[in-house]
């Protein structure tokens, strides 16, 4: 067993984010003899949470994939990559707008 201090270490998530996503409702924590203590199993939870989040689901939707099943997640995966494509497709037409608007045009004026 982890205190909140350990495992936040274990897990490369702060106290705080550990915290928020307590209040949150997607908690790995567990309450021990009024002392915050964490399972080894729940290293796991919380990996789980960290990866979700770095592919943007909002902690709402990982508080519902982790109480779901494999199916389920392996459905919001593939949903969250269409998303992220979109997404970076609308970045690119936005980046080579920029980039032909700021180019410098040649003319033949001077």
């Amino acid at each position: 067993m982890f205190t909140i201090g350990e495992f936040s270490k274990v897990t490369g998530l702060t106290v705080k984010t550990l915290r928020f996503y307590h209040a949150a409702g997607a908690d790995v924590r567990r309450r021990a003899v009024g002392v915050s203590v964490l399972r080894c199993f729940e290293i796991e939870a919380a990996r789980v949470i960290s990866f979700l989040r770095s592919l943007e689901f909002p902690v709402a939707e990982i508080r519902e994939l982790l109480r779901g099943s494999e199916a389920d997640l392996t459905t919001a995966l593939e949903r969250q990559r269409k998303l992220i494509e979109e997404r970076m497709k609308k970045l690119r037409k936005i980046a080579q707008s920029l980039t032909s608007f700021w180019l410098p045009k040649r003319s033949s004026r001077c």
